[in-house]
């Protein structure tokens, strides 16, 4: 699946928000990240996508207390209202894996628009979907029966910022996978991640293995230093510490590369590896039976909602993270929030959505305006970020203006007050003074 359009009405601080995610009249583009402050709605905008692709049952088992915080407070009297609009790739048409459109007759493949509104006294969601192309089909629900019958190829999973590697937890299930592999955008939850080797047969494990060790390692901005990984998968564990030195990555490090198991790795790259790997077991799962095909990473399709995704990853790091995605993933599109002006280098300008809020506090989004593939870092920081200012912070502002004020000879009585002011609070902070105040020099 991927999608298309969003609208939404009366959700939390957004009175009423369009969004496009197409590159051309009905192509999807593959790119979008949401920039700005704290609570100009980015998470919500994710959690509205995923709501919106999960069909209205699932919808509420995600949205589940959440739903009560959802409407908008300053309009109670009118409805929250989420309308969604999703196509689909070629990859579920193949001849073995077609992909099932309930009650779909035509070769050609459908729009499916999706509604969800929760009315003013309500906590429950209810809506429905339908084919934009075939509105005599008025009692088709078709991601409702997606949803409730597995279908493959209706593939959307979201990661929130609670993502890391689960170590001796490989006694998991996997229930309802098109409603699991949302919730960790709604709520903390252990990523299956690895564990994928435990689940899968042993013949569909050496498949995860095989196809994860591509993705980790084609491109090196991926995850960095990364060149090898093997994968423990069922059975070999006679103690408890086998389970924490049973999955090892190889890593490349000053001194040479060496193995090393999943735990000893920094967070930033646990966090990684745990949603890549994740990703990966449920796109293969997401194919169904005992038999997976080997899918290379390339022609691997569905839609990817990640909130903060540049969390716990160094400047360095973030600065090849896009590219390296778009490289290994060109056919996954990707929705993604972050606070990293580094990661903006490899994203065109209609692929950046700044939200901010208007002078009546309400969402709002402009987007296009500046290529971020062309910006400087400072330049970065100002045009997306709106830090402007030469010094970050006030003590480097202070400094500037005490050495201002202090090469002036023909500063005034005020003006040398405040640079003598300046150097008492820059010397309390730990500043070492070395530009000594030239002497005033009087006029007439």
């Amino acid at each position: 699946m991927y999608l298309r359009k969003l609208h939404i009405r009366n959700l939390r601080l957004i009175r009423d928000l369009r969004l496009s995610f197409e590159q051309a009249p009905g192509t999807p583009r593959m790119w979008t990240v949401l920039i700005g402050r704290n609570g100009t709605g980015k998470t919500s905008i994710l959690q509205a996508i995923a709501l919106a692709s999960a069909g209205y049952l699932r919808a509420n088992q995600l949205a589940g207390p959440l739903s009560v915080s959802m409407p908008d407070r300053r309009h109670a009297d009118e409805k929250m209202e989420i309308d969604a609009s999703f196509c689909f790739g070629s990859l579920g048409d193949g001849q073995h894996r077609r992909r099932q459109y309930p009650e779909w007759g035509s070769r050609t493949r459908p729009v499916v628009q999706s509604s969800l509104s929760i009315t003013p006294g309500s906590v429950d969601l209810v809506g429905r979907s339908r084919y934009t192309q075939m509105d005599f089909l008025n009692d088709v629900d078709p991601l409702q029966q997606a949803r409730s019958e597995e279908l493959s190829h209706w593939f959307v999973a979201g990661y929130g910022v609670s993502r890391h590697l689960a170590v001796g937890d490989h006694e998991r299930e996997v229930g309802k996978p098109s409603h699991d592999r949302l919730v960790p955008l709604f709520r903390p939850t252990p990523l299956i991640g690895l564990g994928f080797a435990d689940l899968f047969t042993p013949e569909n494990a050496r498949r995860f293995s095989r196809i994860l060790r591509r993705v980790l390692t084609t491109t090196a901005d991926l995850v960095p230093d990364i060149r090898d990984v093997e994968l423990g998968g069922r059975g070999g564990i006679q103690r408890a510490a086998d389970l924490y030195d049973r999955d090892r990555f190889e890593q490349t490090l000053p001194s040479g590369s060496i193995k090393l198991p999943a735990t000893w790795l920094s967070h930033g790259y646990q966090a990684s590896l745990a949603w890549l790997a994740d990703l990966v077991g449920q796109i293969l799962l997401d194919f169904g039976g005992d038999d997976i095909p080997e899918v290379e990473p390339e022609h691997m399709e569905g839609l990817v909602l990640i909130d903060e995704l540049d969390l716990y990853l160094h400047p360095t790091w973030q600065a090849g993270l896009v590219r390296a995605l778009k490289d290994t993933f060109p056919r996954l599109q990707f929705v993604a929030s972050t606070h990293s002006p580094i990661l903006l280098n490899a994203l065109r300008p209609e692929e950046v959505v700044s939200l901010y809020l208007d002078d009546e506090g309400n969402v709002r989004a402009r987007h296009g305006v500046d290529d971020p593939r062309l910006a400087t870092g400072t330049e970065l920081y100002s045009k997306f970020f709106g830090i402007d200012r030469l010094y970050p912070s006030d003590l480097g502002d202070q400094l500037d203006r005490y050495g201002h004020l202090a090469v002036d000879p023909f500063r005034s009585d005020a003006e040398d007050d405040e640079m003598r002011r300046l150097g008492e609070q820059l010397r309390t902070e730990g500043i070492e003074m070395t530009l000594e105040p030239v002497e005033r020099e009087r006029v007439g």
